[in-house]
């Protein structure tokens, strides 16, 4: 019996890009080409509305608008890697009208306390992270406001490169699972080519990002988070110069999750229901070869 006993299926194996699409021709490789010195100025704002006006709906941000101006670079470059800092240097956060007047506060704290958060990462010419480490002010920032940013650096700000060459209608698929402030997620980011001049491209984009059903416990505040659900999808246009450190885009997207939020042994339970929008404008000063900014 134990010899005809059926084996369990096995795991699909987690592929982590997978070219979908190779495009019209003529087709050609997608590369970062960053040069020393580069800088990329950027303002990311976001804006967020609850899907039921005046529903037992909570907002897992609080936000109603969180608005950030970062710096990224001056790049340092060598054969195999980019590598930059990103600093926020100024910004500001705006909560809700329904958020309860201690989240009001400490969201609008918060807002003035991103100035100065910061990071290192490197990255090589497909976009692929080969190292990175934050400042210790980003550990001591709100979850809520992370998630907004890590969101739109995620998929937005500097989109990962397919290995293949592609030409337009070209496409590819990035997955990551993900673990933030202990909250297990996978993501999954498609890219379609819609234009191309020289090192500029245009890229249709959409998003979604999925937690399964998890308790997650924070000690540090003495809470519970249970997890029933949680998705978030998002569809946008992003515009790209390979020579910066940052994009130009518009992203419009829904946050829906399943809650339960257990602080000081009383159980809230939360279902978040929101739309978002995420602009990102950003700026670049180039380096020639003589290394003279343009």
């Amino acid at each position: 019996l134990l010899g005809c006993k059926p084996a369990p299926p096995a795991a699909e194996p987690f592929v982590p890009k997978e070219l979908l699409n190779a495009g019209e021709p003529p087709r050609a490789a997608l590369r970062y080409t960053v040069a020393d010195g580069t800088t990329t100025t950027s303002t990311l704002s976001w804006k967020v509305t609850p899907r039921e006006k005046g529903a037992s709906t909570v907002s897992i941000s609080g936000l109603e608008m969180l608005e950030i101006k970062a710096v990224a670079g001056p790049a340092q470059v060598d054969e195999k890697e980019i590598g930059y800092d990103f600093e926020i240097v100024d910004s500001k956060a705006v909560a809700g009208a329904g958020a309860k007047k201690k989240l009001l506060e400490d969201i609008e704290e918060s807002g003035a306390f991103l100035k100065g958060m910061g990071y290192f990462v490197a990255i090589d010419e497909l976009g692929n992270i080969r190292a990175s480490r934050s400042d210790q002010k980003t550990a001591e920032v709100p979850l809520r406001l992370l998630w907004a940013i890590y969101n739109a650096i995620d998929f937005a700000y500097a989109p990962y490169l397919p290995e293949e060459p592609v030409g337009i209608g070209g496409s590819w698929l990035i997955r990551n699972r993900l673990k933030l402030y202990g909250i297990k997620m996978v993501q999954e980011a498609t890219y379609t080519l819609v234009e191309r001049t020289d090192d500029e491209i245009v890229l249709d984009v959409t998003f979604e990002r999925v937690g399964r059903r998890q308790v997650v416990d924070f000690p540090d505040d003495d809470a519970l988070l249970e997890v029933e659900s949680a998705r978030l999808t998002a569809a946008g246009r992003i515009r790209l110069d390979l020579k910066a450190l940052g994009s130009n885009a518009n992203v419009t997207g829904r946050v829906n999750n399943v809650v339960v939020l257990v602080e000081d042994g009383v159980r809230e339970n939360r279902t978040i229901d929101e739309d978002f929008e995420l602009r990102i404008n950003s700026t670049t000063k180039f380096q020639e070869a003589g290394g003279k900014a343009q």
